[in-house]
């Protein structure tokens, strides 16, 4: 077993490992003790990992609710000067990896650490038995993706961000230029405008 920690804000800007608990976890229970030594193992390992290859932070969810992660901010996991409560098990990138059974993509989300425009992509680790040990999910920040579509502004034209199902992310001009309930929540590709759905289609061919 590995010691861990909870956040502190004196380790802001430092690439640090920190465990957060739900509300109804009990952080002496030695079930969770034991089992959060082991997942530490894997700090030094996510630690190097993350500024590597760029990335903003790296966790592991525990269905026991109990979730290790790491990134260079700390302060967002505090409060008045208390740790905030966090729920793995509630989460869409948690329960969207738990119910695919494999590695997943969730939606597009404001990361709960840095408050930065992410889609988390997790997978699910079972033990030899096939039971759920845990969920190991990183942000993809886009930052970059987001500033190109807000420099895209230009009169008579809209910019749509597009995933690989058809489905739009949608962007900055969103609200200035209201779409039908229909295809803010469908494939494009099937969309009633024959021409957005054709233009949509050989986009993603």
């Amino acid at each position: 077993a590995k010691p861990y920690f909870g956040p502190s804000a004196k380790d802001d800007g430092k690439w640090t490992a920190k465990v957060i608990y739900a509300p109804d976890v009990d952080p002496e229970d030695p079930a969770i003790q034991e089992k959060l030594g082991l997942v530490a193992n894997l700090s030094e390992i996510m630690v190097s990992l993350c500024p590597s290859y760029d990335a903003a932070s790296i966790y592991v969810g525990l269905p026991e609710g109990a979730h290790l992660t790491v990134g260079d901010t700390s302060s967002g996991w505090l409060e008045g000067g208390e740790t905030i409560s966090y729920d793995p098990r509630e989460r869409g990138w948690y329960k969207n990896a738990v119910e695919e059974g494999k590695l997943s993509f969730y939606g597009n989300e404001t990361d709960i650490d840095t408050g930065a425009y992410c889609i988390e992509c997790a997978v699910p680790v079972y033990g030899p038995d096939g039971e759920l040990q845990a969920v190991v999910g990183t942000d993809l920040f886009l930052d970059n993706m987001q500033e190109v579509l807000q420099g895209l502004s230009v009169e008579g034209e809209y910019y749509l961000l597009i995933n690989q199902n058809g489905w739009i992310i949608p962007g900055p001009q969103a609200e200035a230029f209201p779409m039908a309930e229909a295809d803010l929540e469908g494939d494009l590709r099937q969309s009633q405008y024959a021409v957005l759905a054709q233009v949509v289609t050989s986009a993603l061919l």
